[in-house]
């Protein structure tokens, strides 16, 4: 094939693709749906939308690579989910460049003295704006429903489940809780006369 030139799978690389699942000696149709359904699932845990096309994306791109001659030495759901890794890598990147620019939240200065609020305030900005903003929007003042109404637009916007997004602030928060223990430290740390 030569650069710039379209890929289709046709019959000869679809069974090309049915061989190289069979090779642990399952049946070829079995195999391909079993690893299907783990692609869709792994798809749906990193809170992609279009898990279904993900995974055939991600089959498509076994295919071609078994089409050019290449050789697979890992088991085909190993070399599958490394495959996978690059295309969920490669959807949230188009997802953030095709989401509505989110609304930045500025943190008030911190108060004199407080070493901790200063920590935090510090660590906020070292985050990349999309994952302040989101960790910003997600713990907004209230309670009860209008904080679940709120997340679950938030979830909306941003075309993702809201488990998804539940996972994504505890993720953003669990980072932003290691540096604000690391800069504690540091400003700790500091001489007084600064």
């Amino acid at each position: 094939m030569k650069p710039g030139e379209s890929w289709t799978l046709d019959r000869r690389s679809w069974d090309g693709l049915l061989a190289f699942l069979a090779r642990d000696g399952a049946a070829p149709g079995e195999a391909y749906e079993a690893l299907r359904d783990k692609l869709e699932a792994f798809f749906r845990w990193r809170g992609l939308g279009g898990a279904r096309e993900l995974a055939d994306e991600t089959l498509d791109r076994i295919a071609k690579k078994l089409e050019a001659g290449e050789q697979i030495e890992a088991t085909p759901t190993r070399f599958a989910l490394g495959v996978a890794r690059f295309v969920a890598l490669e959807a949230q990147r188009k997802s953030l460049r095709e989401q509505p620019e989110l609304v930045e939240a500025e943190a008030p200065p911190p108060p004199a003295g407080d070493e901790r609020v200063e920590g935090l305030v510090r660590c906020l900005e070292r985050l990349p704006p999309a994952d302040r903003s989101l960790l910003l929007r997600y713990h907004e003042e209230s309670q009860g429903q209008p904080r679940i109404s709120r997340r679950e637009r938030l979830a909306k916007e941003l075309g993702i489940e809201l488990n998804a997004l539940r996972v994504r602030a505890f993720r953003i928060r669990a980072r932003l809780e290691r540096c604000l223990g690391a800069t504690l430290g540091e400003i700790k740390a500091r001489p007084l006369s600064q």
